[in-house]
């Protein structure tokens, strides 16, 4: 019975496939056959089945996970030197010993000419204000007293470019202050956190820290530890008093003790001060935190650190075992089957006792090695070859920097592969990502920071307003209006382009002020230097050109400081 039923499926089997079409085509390949109009939609594309990636919004995508992130981002920055390398490359880049501000308010707001002294007392008013606070050599521009300005841009710009992606600080003012009372607070992001008990998303009753005083807000939603009203803006930042793991007392209060600060300080004539500058990229609308370059780079830097680790252990020990012996009977299986195993572990003691007595032995006061008998001595010869390591390393070095902006070379700072050509068009190229970066600074950071300043100024009487023009508090666009100035880009070949500067100059595709600005110069500084330069030189009775002359004369004023003729 059941052979039967057994040749009856069999039967059936059979006309089942008789019955199917024949295949259109002699190709063995099977066409794929869309399910989506997009492959990177389908479910069931065979390249991206079971990838199970986000739907959720900026902050659902980020917060969740950016503690680890960051905490894994800063071991990496703190023990892999290409990661390090690339802050400071960047950082070196952006900040570099700080920045320089060239004054050029709005004319048409003020009604002057741009070529009249009255604009350009303004101008030289506003720099000069900005310098006096600026340049404090006793650091009273810092609310803490510690850092001088080029330095607070320095940290803040670190932790927007570092591991943390976003830079934290407060403008705050000190009314008993003997110079401005304007001070900046740089903040570890870390403060910058969630109420206790408060999940993200809720909103509720707030109370903010104003100027000597503090008044409450209707918050509509609060995430992140920053508080927005119902049109979706800021209003306050929630920042904990300490690093809620810091040591001590500060450690353990500081995860629950903390205080709203408003974005703009109430208590002055307009809403335009600034109180919290927060410095990060934005990638996506409605995005509440920064967000590292470096996370797109870890799977690489992660790859790098294990792939040197290895390849640096297996170089030493490479170098440390000089030699070997090698010998046919040193196999026991194979000794014990020829032998049998009592002589055979006999055989082996006697092989160990004789190189412990007789394995290093003189002739003629010179060492000679003796080996066992059947044994010989082969010495380690063999090189790791360095080219597919690396050529590897490359890789994973260009891999690394791409997310920040640096390309091999840049991010290595290994230019032996390179010529000028492609040298400066990577410098070039990491020059325009550092201008985006820039500009992230500058807008979100520097120029805010300047207006409180300069309003200050204002209020003292310090800033050469002409009569019937409007006040900073109303107008303050048009007073901070001006270039700052960066580190500049060094010449990678000073012939070619200093020579083509001066072309650009002749063509009038650029001003001298633009050089200057490139070269991370102020064009008015070089002009005043360039003048007493000249006047030196003529008191001298020299010309520009003239090296012979002025060594001469150099040498004449040794024992005589008076120049002669």
């Amino acid at each position: 019975m059941s052979n039967a039923i057994a040749r009856q499926r069999v039967r059936k089997r059979r006309a089942d496939a008789a019955t199917r079409p024949a295949p259109k085509s002699d190709s063995l390949m099977v066409n794929r056959k869309p399910r989506r109009a997009h492959a990177a939609g389908d479910p069931f594309d065979t390249q991206f089945a079971g990838s199970f990636t986000s739907h959720g919004s900026s902050d659902a995508d980020w917060l969740g996970d950016r503690l680890t992130a960051i905490a894994r981002i800063r071991d990496v920055i703190r023990n892999e030197p290409l990661a390090a390398s690339g802050v400071e490359q960047k950082l070196s880049l952006l900040v570099g010993e700080g920045w320089q501000f060239q004054s050029a308010p709005d004319a048409d707001v003020f009604g002057l000419d741009p070529a009249s002294e009255e604009y350009e007392a303004l101008a030289r008013s506003i720099e000069k204000a900005w310098r006096r606070w600026a340049s404090d050599p006793l650091a009273r521009n810092d609310w803490e007293e510690r850092l001088p300005w080029d330095l607070q841009l320095d940290l803040l710009s670190r932790n927007y470019i570092g591991a943390e992606g976003e830079g934290l600080a407060l403008v705050l003012f000190d009314a008993d202050s003997e110079t401005f009372g304007t001070r900046l607070q740089v903040v570890d992001p870390d403060r910058l956190a969630q109420p206790v008990g408060w999940p993200d998303g809720a909103g509720g009753e707030i109370e903010i820290e104003g100027q000597g005083e503090t008044y409450t807000a209707l918050a509509a939603d609060c995430r992140a530890g920053i508080a927005r009203d119902d049109r979706d803006r800021p209003i306050a930042y929630y920042i904990l008093d300490a690093h809620p793991h810091d040591i001590g007392l500060a450690g353990v209060m500081g995860q629950f003790v903390g205080r709203w600060y408003p974005v703009r300080t109430p208590g002055f004539e307009t809403d335009t001060r600034p109180c919290v500058l927060h410095v990060f990229k934005q990638r996506r609308a409605g995005q509440s935190r920064g967000i590292s370059d470096f996370v797109a780079a870890m799977g690489a830097y992660g790859a790098f650190r294990d792939m040197g680790e290895a390849e640096r252990r297996a170089r030493i020990i490479n170098a440390l075992v000089v030699a070997q012996y090698t010998s046919a009977i040193s196999d026991p299986e194979a000794l014990a089957e020829i032998l049998g195993s009592e002589n055979a572990g006999g055989m082996l003691d006697n092989r160990v006792a004789y190189y412990e007595e007789y394995g290093v032995g003189t002739v003629a006061g010179s060492r000679v090695i003796q080996p066992y008998p059947g044994d010989k001595l082969e010495w380690n010869s063999e090189t790791r070859s360095a080219n597919e390591w690396v050529d590897a390393m490359s890789f994973l070095a260009l891999q690394a920097g791409m997310p920040l902006g640096l390309g091999y070379s840049m991010a290595t700072r290994d230019f032996s592969r390179t010529t000028f050509s492609s040298a400066r068009t990577e410098i070039n190229d990491a020059f325009r990502a550092i201008k985006r970066e820039r500009s992230v600074v500058r807008l979100l950071a520097v120029r805010p920071l300047r207006l409180a300043v300069l309003q200050e100024a204002f209020d003292n009487g310090e800033l050469a307003v002409p009569p019937g023009a409007p006040s900073i508090w109303d107008a303050p666009a048009a007073y901070i209006a001006g270039q700052d100035i960066g580190p500049g880009r060094e010449y990678v070949d000073p012939v070619k382009e200093a020579t083509g500067d001066r072309i650009e100059v002749e063509n009038l595709s650029a001003a001298p002020s633009d050089i200057a600005a490139r070269r991370g110069q102020n064009f008015d500084e070089v002009v005043s230097r360039s003048a007493r330069d000249s006047r030196a030189i003529h008191r001298a009775g020299l010309q520009l050109g003239d090296i012979g002359q002025m060594a001469a004369a150099a040498s004449r004023w040794d024992d005589d400081e008076t120049p002669r003729k």
